[in-house]
């Protein structure tokens, strides 16, 4: 059993390793100019394991295209306020992760990326979830570093890729996906700094 389970993990491993990305990235830096109209989401994906440099997933808001996600990058999207369903394709499973968000102006959010081992045999399978306020480790995963899509191959991405994001879409309203997380408004922080309050005699 362990032996099987061994085959199936190195498997997965040298499938994620050696295969291009969907669309190009290209270093950035991070958003400092913050829109308080919108709201901030930033997906992060820290090295694991030998291996996960490999295909990177693909992430989705809605039909919208927003980029692919390496390992040890993260990538930071400003959006307008409201509902939003976050998305994750791996190509290597060909499966889908969801993350049902309700956003709100001037707030910034984290959603991480990873792949752990489940099942008998040990395979690898994808989560896109919720990076809590109270996480210690939220800090340190904003060093890794920040990468960006041209909006021109974003554009072409998500008109190429359209009809398979609508039937994923589909099956989530359809109550067909099994792997969905919840971002609540609880889960972001202002980045909105209060103007300082004026000192005793000052208007």
């Amino acid at each position: 059993m362990k032996k099987v389970a061994l085959v199936a993990f190195v498997a997965v491993l040298l499938g994620l390793g050696g295969c291009a990305s969907s669309v190009s990235m290209q270093p950035t830096t991070l958003i400092n100019a913050r829109n308080p109209q919108m709201a901030l989401v930033t997906f992060v994906r820290p090295h694991i394991f030998v291996g996960d440099a490999g295909t990177p997933p693909d992430i989705w808001d809605g039909q919208r295209y927003i980029g692919a996600l390496g390992a040890g990058r993260l990538i930071q999207y400003q959006t307008a306020p409201g509902k939003h369903l976050f998305m994750s394709f791996t190509s290597v499973t060909g499966t889908w992760s969801y993350v049902s968000a309700d956003l709100q102006a001037g707030m910034q959010y984290w959603l991480m990326f990873s792949m752990s081992p489940s099942g008998w045999a040990g395979i690898l399978h994808p989560h896109l979830f919720v990076i809590r306020l109270k996480d210690p480790h939220r800090a340190k995963l904003m060093k890794l570093e920040p990468m960006v899509a041209s909006d021109q191959d974003r554009a072409a991405f998500s008109e190429k890729e359209s009809a398979e994001v609508k039937k994923a879409m589909d099956n989530f309203n359809a109550g067909k996906a099994s792997e969905v997380a919840t971002l609540m408004p609880a889960d972001g922080m202002s980045f909105i700094v209060p103007p300082p309050e004026s000192a005793p005699g000052q208007q």
